[in-house]
């Protein structure tokens, strides 16, 4: 559950960052020229947003795999508990 979290926290910053003034006014890409144009290209920042957009899926995809999983692991408890009981019974 935690690593969905995690993967969705990034997706949605990935997503978002690259289109705030916090990406325009970052120190490391203001020290030189070069980054400055190369990160200010509208197409790095959708490639940016589209690895979040990548995350986000993969979030969905682990919570569907855990939903799955918890699903599976309740049948598989129930059919112990039911085996139990039915031999304590006769």
């Amino acid at each position: 559950m935690l690593l969905a979290v995690f993967f969705l926290e990034i997706g949605v910053l990935l997503i978002v960052i690259p289109w705030t003034s916090f990406w325009d006014q970052n120190v490391f890409i203001e020290s030189s020229i070069w980054l400055k144009k190369l990160f200010n290209n509208h197409f790095v920042r959708g490639a940016v947003s589209g690895l979040g957009t990548i995350n986000i899926g993969v979030a969905v995809l682990e919570m569907i795999a855990l939903l799955r999983n918890t699903k599976l692991l309740n049948r598989i408890n129930r059919r112990i508990l039911f085996c139990i009981t039915d031999r304590q019974g006769h």
